[in-house]
This record gives C-alpha cells, structure tokens and sequence, in this order.
C-alpha cells in the first residue's frame, strides 16, 4: 500500500466509480495495492501533471461509457476491440477499466481501457479457443464472434493478464504524444490494482511497423491474430505482450529520461 504521506493525493478508493465523475483527476480513485510503490507512485503524479500540461485531465469512467464515447465520435475512431465491448460479453466493473481524457470544456477527447483475466492454470490460447477472450464465462450469442490466436507466446502468457487498448485521442489533441502516456497509465494501473503477470494488446499490422509501436513501449510483437464473424475474417493483427519486470522497467525508463525528452 502507498503511503499517503509521501503522495497524499492518492487515496484509498479501489478502483473506479460506478459513473464518470468529471470533477476529479484519476488521482483520487486508486491505491497502489500491487507493484513498486514509489515507482508507480511517481509515475502517476507525473504523468497526470503532463497530461495536465496539455490540457487535459484524466478520470476513470464505467466500461459502458466506450460504447457512447466511440459512437460520438465514428468519424475518427473506428472498431475497437471486441474484448473490451460490453456487446459482446458481460464485463464487470471489477474486471475493468476505463480512463477518459477531458479538455477544458468538459469533453472526452482520448480514451482508453482494460480488462483483466485470471488465467492461474490456462493460457491466453486457451481462452482465445474458446471464446471467453470475448464473453468470458457467459454464454455465446448465436453469431457469435471467434478468433484465431496462433502468436507463439500465446501459450506462455498466463496467471493474471490485463487487456490494455481502446487507445483513441480526439484529431485536435494529436500530436501531443498521448500515445505514448496513456497506455502506459493503463498498464500501471493495471499493475498497481491486479498485480498483473502480463500485460497484452492486439495491433493492426500498420501500426507494428509504425513510429507508434515505439510509442507503446511494446517490444515483443508477433503477428497471429485474427477474428472471425460468419465465416468471414474481420481483422488480421499481431499480439503485443509484455511482462510485470519489462512493464516496470518501461516505466522507469519513461519516468526518468523519456517522460522528460517528451516535454
């Protein structure tokens, strides 16, 4: 646990409320239950405060409000990942996350989200086989979405995992390097909540060989992701994994140099 003492503005909230509160930086909502204490301590304040610099704060709101962030804003966001669509599957507040960047006015300008899996005696491949990457213990639709999951280290990945994507930044707020804070706040949160094993994404095969890869902080990524709607493939990608060590090596590499060079 983090001593408030050192970082008073986090507080002892586990996790996010039921609804946005826009009144309140993500700050406020979280303890560090997991993790590097300092470190992660550290990091959040930095990131928030650089985040801030550009003009927007950060909050936690419910995994619904995706959905209506996404559709609001359909010209410059497209298909986001069926893992973290309360569509396809029941997604508990308790296995999720969602963080939301607002301008000065008030509105969601960039996003992002998790979703955990308890995976202690399975695999990622496990779950991709049988559909409960997508609906988790719940039952299938009759058209029900499938994928193909054949990464080599799809097998490797277990214990607990969190799903870290969604990432979209409103056209007028590009530019600003959000790419490179916002995952990384999602998977320190992650961390600093669950305790994480591995942390995964799924990226186009554009985005694998672009600048933004860098950006993610990713470096193991293997192209064998696919899924599947009536027969017909509806998106080809790469897995993206990285472990608790690499996540916590990234983010003192980010918080002592890269965070620094950014601004």
């Amino acid at each position: 646990m983090l001593q408030k003492t050192e970082f008073e503005p986090l507080v002892d909230v586990i996790g996010p409320e039921p609804k946005t509160n826009r009144s309140r930086s993500f700050l406020t909502e979280l303890t560090i239950d997991h993790g590097p204490a300092q470190l992660l301590g550290q990091f959040f304040l930095r990131a928030d405060s650089a985040v801030r610099g550009r003009g927007i704060t950060l909050v936690f709101g419910a995994i619904e409000e995706l959905i209506e962030v996404n559709q609001a804003n359909a010209g410059s966001w497209g298909m986001f990942a069926q893992t973290l669509d309360v569509r396809h599957g029941n997604i508990g507040s308790h296995e999720s996350y969602c963080l939301l960047g607002l301008n000065e006015q008030g509105d969601v300008v960039a996003a992002q989200a998790g979703r955990m899996y308890d995976l202690r005696g399975r695999s990622l491949k496990d779950i991709a086989d049988d559909g409960s990457l997508y609906y988790g213990a719940g039952p299938r639709p009759v058209a029900a979405l499938s994928c193909t999951m054949t990464a080599p280290s799809a097998v490797n990945v277990t214990g607990r995992i969190v799903y870290s994507g969604a990432l979209w930044v409103h056209p007028d707020y590009r530019g600003k390097q959000l790419a490179a804070f916002l995952p990384r706040v999602s998977r320190a949160y992650a961390l600093a909540r669950w305790g994480t094993d591995y942390t995964i994404a799924f990226m186009s095969p554009e985005i694998a060989v672009s600048p933004l890869r860098a950006s993610y902080g990713y470096k193991n990524v293997e192209p064998g992701y696919a899924v599947h709607l009536d027969n017909k493939t509806i998106f080809e990608g790469h897995l993206a994994w990285m472990n608790s060590e690499t996540l916590t090596a990234d983010l003192f590499e980010f918080s002592s140099t890269l965070l620094t060079q950014i601004d």
